[in-house]
């Protein structure tokens, strides 16, 4: 789960009459030492989204590798379908640049430029299938949070497809069954749901590294909170890593709405 890890960090409900906008702030340590910083904020205008996160790695994570990390979503949210229109990402890993950017076209996602390729970074092919009735990352977690999560259960499937890889993301009950917890967000606490996550890779498998994982399988823990706004963000997400585990923490959320929706 360490890939894909950064981009695990948003969830809006779309309101019809007027512009709204959340913003995200999430910590990022790894065995016990502060590694990175990412910021995510969604706006939704009636039923259309986008989804901006970026997020720069710090201290003891930059002598494994130092990672800056940019991705955009945008689509559409009627009732509980979420569609997407396009994704990309802008990072650099250690100097060196990494762009990838996916339309969608008839249900399927088609990468339309992933720099360095496929083959240059040494990753499988990625099957035909997998592309299709595919979401990006954020919009799949958009879409698992609007399911079973928002009843107070675990449940729900999605395909994912980002350019580099493809996969499946999917969550179930904790092993100790449904359960809330007390989490700290800032300095206020909340009962958020904890749910296991995990993702089976189809294809786009790499080398492992810091930042990515050669595993096919992958779980991690993820707990998420149903806000007073009526959002359903997840507020903590912990997973293995090599130094130790990993854990991303909401640490500030802000809403704001606008009067009307823009023109």
């Amino acid at each position: 789960m360490r890939g894909g890890i950064f981009l695990i960090a948003v969830w809006l409900c779309g309101q019809a009459s007027a512009l709204t906008q959340t913003t995200l702030d999430y910590d990022l340590s790894a065995g016990g030492f502060g590694v990175a910083d990412f910021r995510v904020v969604v706006q939704v205008d009636g039923q259309v989204y986008r989804a901006d996160a970026w997020g720069t790695t710090f201290g003891a994570a930059d002598v494994f590798g130092s990672l800056t990390v940019l991705a955009f979503s945008t689509g559409t949210m009627a009732g509980s379908a979420i569609a997407p229109a396009t994704f990309g990402t802008d990072n650099i890993y250690e100097g060196d640049a990494r762009r990838t950017r996916v339309v969608w076209s008839g249900g399927e996602a088609v990468a339309a430029e992933v720099v360095p390729s496929l083959a240059e970074e040494r990753r499988s092919p990625i099957p035909d299938d997998a592309r299709q009735s595919a979401l990006d990352p954020i919009a799949a977690l958009m879409t698992l949070a609007r399911g079973e999560p928002s009843t107070g259960a675990c449940g729900g499937s999605v395909k994912v497809f980002d350019g580099r890889r493809s996969y499946t993301l999917a969550l179930s009950a904790d092993e100790e069954g449904t359960s809330f917890d007390r989490v700290p967000v800032g300095k206020t606490v909340v009962d958020a749901l904890k749910c296991k996550i995990s993702s089976d890779r189809t294809g786009g498998k790499s080398p492992g590294g810091l930042f990515s994982s050669s595993s096919t399988h992958e779980t991690a823990s993820i707990w998420f909170w149903a806000t007073p706004d009526g959002i359903i963000v997840p507020v903590r997400i912990e997973a293995d890593a090599i130094l130790g585990s990993a854990i991303a923490t909401l640490t500030s959320y802000n809403f704001s709405q606008a009067e009307g929706a823009r023109k």
